[in-house]
């Protein structure tokens, strides 16, 4: 059944768009899409993305669908030609558009430039085609080190965030850091300059076992954000498990 569906989907997606420009088969097509939508809804905890997707696919119908079916008043005809559009805004309207395609095109392929898994470091992750490709279960905990005393205390995620929140930032690097960030800058005394934060995380991505996400030995009140590649993520080393054999009929634990 699981082969079935990421088969099913991989045809969907690449044959919509083509069944979507042919006006003969553009009714079967915008009906697929809508079941697959609603099924991805009830599947998936993806928020708002499949009612946008549902929507979104009513641009391959022809821009007058919303009179045809009585969504909108007639047009007025008032006789008047339609202005032809000059030379120079026809190159700037070219000109953006192939921006915007570029764009589209070139930014979801931004993860190349980052070292590592990006399911794993996450960095270039977002707007990557990556949807659903990975099953990162981690645990996090924080230590927060006031250099000056010595003194120290650890804090768990679940002391300041909801239990969502602490399971999405547990297994991503970026939101570690800004969470880090957050507690060197609540914790800090008055009258300090600041605090050290380290994290002891352990994940793991595609049922591999578990390892260390951030090298625990660096302050990550001290890094800054930034698009480069962070040293402080352990690179991923945990091969994938093998396939467990299919069992004999009879053999199944009881």
């Amino acid at each position: 059944m699981g082969i079935a569906f990421a088969y099913g989907g991989l045809l969907l997606d690449l044959a919509i768009v083509p069944l979507l420009l042919w006006k003969r088969t553009r009714p079967f097509a915008f009906t697929a899409g809508l079941l697959f939508h609603a099924l991805n809804s009830q599947l998936f905890r993806i928020g708002v993305f499949p009612w946008l997707m549902m929507a979104a696919t009513l641009v391959f119908f022809e821009p007058d669908w919303p009179r045809r079916i009585g969504l909108l008043p007639p047009a007025r005809d008032d006789g008047d030609p339609l202005p032809h559009p000059s030379t120079a805004r026809a190159r700037w309207t070219l000109a953006a558009l192939g921006a915007y395609v570029a764009f589209q095109v070139l930014m979801p392929l931004r993860h190349l430039a980052y070292p590592g898994d990006v399911s794993w470091t996450e960095e270039g992750h977002l707007f990557s085609w990556h949807m659903k490709l990975r099953d990162k279960e981690a645990t996090a905990s924080f230590t927060v080190r006031d250099p000056e005393t010595g003194e120290s205390w650890t804090v768990s995620p679940h002391d300041h965030l909801t239990r969502r929140q602490a399971s999405k930032m547990s297994g991503n690097p970026d939101l570690i850091l800004q969470f880090a960030h957050y507690l060197a800058e609540r914790d800090r005394p008055p009258g300090r300059s600041r605090l050290e934060v380290r994290a002891s995380v352990s994940a793991s991505l595609n049922g591999r076992d578990a390892q260390s996400l951030v090298d625990p030995e660096t302050d990550l009140a001290a890094q800054p954000r930034s698009l480069r590649a962070s040293p402080w993520i352990v690179p991923l080393y945990q091969p994938l498990r093998p396939p467990s054999p299919t069992r004999p009929a009879g053999d199944a634990d009881e």
